[in-house]
């Protein structure tokens, strides 16, 4: 579904799931050149991904730059790859009643996403930029819903910032 402007990526996200909409809303939140990033091409946006223990090493890197690789041969104006540096299946809400070793590991695995995917070079790949995202809310429907009326609200009003 192509996009124009802030108000079309929120309305494109509410139509998918809560998760989609929370994780448009972290970028929009977390990124001041969002609007411009918006502008200058399409974006790609990658949060569910696995980490999965005793995969092969590499098969991640080949996976996700090949994915990335395929997604900019089809469309020709990607230009922002924006993705989630905690892992879905990662989440860490406070740990209570986790085992201490499994809490260790969810929390390792989201320190070291970032300085690996610095390392893919994915600006290169898509000719523009790459950008990181922390979507505290993961996908609960109470801050998607919450997300969704502000946004309405601000349409209504017209209190978007950009007018985008």
């Amino acid at each position: 579904m192509p996009v124009g402007g802030k108000r079309d990526l929120m309305t494109a996200a509410d139509y998918l799931t809560d998760v989609d909409l929370l994780q448009v809303n972290a970028f929009l939140d977390q990124h001041e050149d969002a609007k411009a990033l918006i502008d200058a091409g399409d974006l790609v946006f990658v949060w569910l991904w696995e980490r999965r223990s005793g995969a092969r090493p590499g098969v991640g890197r080949a996976c996700l730059r090949a994915a990335l690789s395929d997604l900019c041969r089809r469309h020709r104006r990607i230009r922002t790859v924006i993705i989630d540096l905690k892992p879905y299946q990662y989440v860490v809400s406070d740990g209570a009643g986790m085992p201490t070793a499994v809490h260790i590991e969810k929390l390792e695995a989201m320190d070291h996403p970032q300085s690996f995917l610095d390392g893919l070079r994915l600006d290169q790949l898509v000719r523009g930029h790459c950008r990181y995202i922390v979507n505290r809310d993961v996908d609960n429907p109470n801050a998607a819903m919450r997300v969704l009326g502000l946004a309405g609200l601000a349409q209504q009003k017209g209190l978007w910032k950009d007018g985008g």
